[in-house]
């Protein structure tokens, strides 16, 4: 109820009307919209880390430690690609499934409004 009130005093202070609504009321449906490349992102970013992951060799320690000796310069191009797709895979795949909650949230809630 708070919320209602707030908003309210919000409209008079600042002359928002239906149509201000019917805007913010577009947007949110204009990103509910674009679920699906949300989710394709996430296959995407999902696809590209197995690649990469089958592309280094088993013995990645020891790989990374030869590359060290090899290149200072590939040693950094590698192993920062390991971190952001390998190991950071999982905060990648967190941070969509988190779009992805927000997301089913809207749509939630504009089903409800339209009620």
């Amino acid at each position: 109820m708070n919320k209602i009130k707030t908003y309210e005093q919000h409209i008079i202070n600042h002359g928002v009307d239906e149509n201000g609504e019917d805007k913010i009321d577009q947007i949110i449906q204009s990103i509910i919209d674009k679920k699906h490349i949300i989710s394709a992102l996430g296959d995407t970013i999902n696809y590209v880390s197995k690649q990469i992951e089958k592309t280094l060799p088993p013995q990645l320690n020891e790989f990374m430690q030869d590359l060290n000796y090899y290149d200072d310069e590939m040693f950094d191009c590698i192993d920062h690609i390991k971190e952001k797709l390998i190991d950071g895979y999982p905060n990648l795949k967190d941070m969509i499934e988190e779009i992805e909650n927000e997301i089913v949230l809207m749509e939630n809630y504009m089903k409800l409004k339209k009620k």
